[in-house]
């Protein structure tokens, strides 16, 4: 299955690389996104494809077990709640970091996943990581841009990136 045209208001405009669709003017977040990689190194958030890869499994040994077992079950519950939708839905998850989350909602049939990201090295991996998951596309690029159609999502999800605005 492979994903429906996202409905971009220019998309003449924007060509997709490394498997991330750049959006307007993305160089002004490179500091932004500097600082934040650093943060999230510090604290051990960076992780290697091989974990991203199975997130939000991760090996009980790991410092930040505990927080991606909460994190499975918050997945649980919502598919739970999406298994209830009886239709396809176009989603937009905001701040999808490596994907992880798109990666899994993508996964159930006709469930079409747009990941938002100001930080292009985790949009990358995620790219690089689930590039079988042709119902799956990265974005990077700044969400107060006006690059969307309207009523283009039957979801939107801001998930661990509330904080940031």
């Amino acid at each position: 299955m492979t994903q429906p045209k996202i409905k971009l208001l220019d998309a003449k405009r924007f060509s997709s690389s490394e498997g991330v669709t750049p959006l307007p003017d993305p160089e002004r977040f490179h500091q932004f996104e500097y600082l934040y990689l650093k943060v999230r190194e510090k604290e051990g958030r960076i992780y290697p494809d091989s974990i991203v890869k199975n997130l939000p499994r991760i090996e009980a040994n790991h410092p930040l077990f505990r927080e991606w077992q909460m994190r499975g079950m918050s997945l649980n519950r919502l598919q739970a709640y999406l298994a209830q939708k009886s239709k396809p839905l176009m989603i937009l998850e905001i701040g999808c970091g490596n994907g992880w989350l798109a990666h899994r909602l993508a996964q159930i049939p006709d469930y079409y996943v747009n990941a938002v990201d100001l930080n292009r090295t985790e949009l990358e991996q995620g790219a690089r990581v689930f590039s079988e998951t042709h119902s799956l596309s990265f974005i990077y690029g700044n969400i107060f841009e006006d690059f969307f159609q309207p009523a283009s999502f039957d979801l939107i999800l801001l998930v661990s990136s509330i904080q940031y605005f």
